[in-house]
């Protein structure tokens, strides 16, 4: 193997060594309420329904669409402890201007994302599953 290929193939190499390890928040999921966080409903507090989450490096990009069918990419994402926590703030304002905009801190747990939403307090949890199964 000559010089030129011997370097092109240590380039290939390293760039396949060096590649990041997939997101484990990629993709499309379809959430749903804890099981005892059911009483939320009342508070009219937006929760999602459905998040598609992009990740590119250290660039994510969340399409986020809640109960009430309204949707938008938000643009308050933020990639912690190593990439293995997400946060986000959905669209939109608070309907009062003294309250706390929620916060969604999310976790990969097995083949779920586990969400925990709060203002001034812990409101409530929520559960992901990959969309479609």
């Amino acid at each position: 193997m000559g010089p030129r290929r011997l370097i092109i193939f240590l380039l290939v190499l390293l760039s396949a060594c060096s590649a990041a390890a997939p997101s484990p928040f990629a993709g499309k999921w379809d959430v749903k309420l804890a099981p005892d966080t059911e009483a939320i409903r009342v508070q009219e507090i937006a929760y999602p329904v459905h998040l598609q989450i992009k990740v590119n490096g250290n660039r994510v990009s969340l399409k986020y669409r809640d109960q009430y069918d309204r949707e938008c990419v938000t643009k308050a994402v933020l990639l912690l402890n190593d990439g293995q926590d997400l946060i986000f703030s959905p669209c939109g304002t608070t309907k009062h201007a003294t309250s706390y905009a929620p916060v969604h801190h999310i976790k990969r747990v097995d083949d779920s994302l586990v969400g925990v939403v709060t203002t001034s307090d812990k409101l409530f949890e929520w559960i992901g599953s990959a969309a479609g199964q």
